[in-house]
């Protein structure tokens, strides 16, 4: 599998010898040593991993899980800034770095911050949606909300097996509820 380093929507070659190559969303990329050995649990990394809260494993599962899409992988790889994730008690800083993302629990200043209850964050990552939250109050933001954003479908939970629009057939109604 490719993986995609930098993105480069102008389809030039960008220098460095690298030839551009698509990723699955169609997007121009450039190709480099370290973006084709590296896997997407490489690029996703723990400090501290012994001592890491269940937010930021649940992160790494979600980034991890994501970045196995050669297209997220390019998105990562180009955003660079940090964010800071509450909720509740737990704490973690997301750092986007050209070798990757690190997940630490260290509170450390950050670019941008999000914070709300887990149940309210949980939607936010499922798809039910983020501005809802944020008007009744339920999920703060603050700092870059273009980081916010360019990061949003990094951590979207996606599902495992056939989508809606795929060969299978839907419930009728009268079989989805007892």
């Amino acid at each position: 599998m490719k993986l995609a380093r930098s993105v480069r929507a102008d389809g030039e070659d960008g220098g460095g010898g690298a030839a551009p190559d698509r990723a699955a969303s169609g997007e121009l990329v450039r190709l480099t040593p370290h973006a084709l050995v590296a896997s997407a649990a490489s690029l996703v990394r723990l400090h501290e991993p012994e001592r890491m809260n269940l937010l930021g494993l649940l992160m790494r599962g979600l980034l991890t899980a994501n970045l196995e899409d050669p297209g997220l992988r390019a998105r990562a790889l180009a955003l660079r800034g940090s964010i800071d994730v509450r909720a509740g008690d737990m704490h973690v800083t997301l750092r986007f770095a050209p070798e990757g993302v690190h997940i630490a629990a260290d509170g450390t200043s950050a670019n941008a911050r999000v914070s709300g209850d887990m149940k309210s964050l949980l939607g936010v990552v499922t798809g039910a949606g983020m501005i809802g939250p944020v008007l009744r109050g339920r999920v703060r933001i603050g700092g870059n909300p273009l980081l916010l954003l360019r990061v949003l479908p990094l951590i979207r939970a996606r599902a495992a097996g056939p989508r809606a629009g795929d060969d299978h057939r839907a419930l009728p109604r009268s079989e989805a509820r007892p």
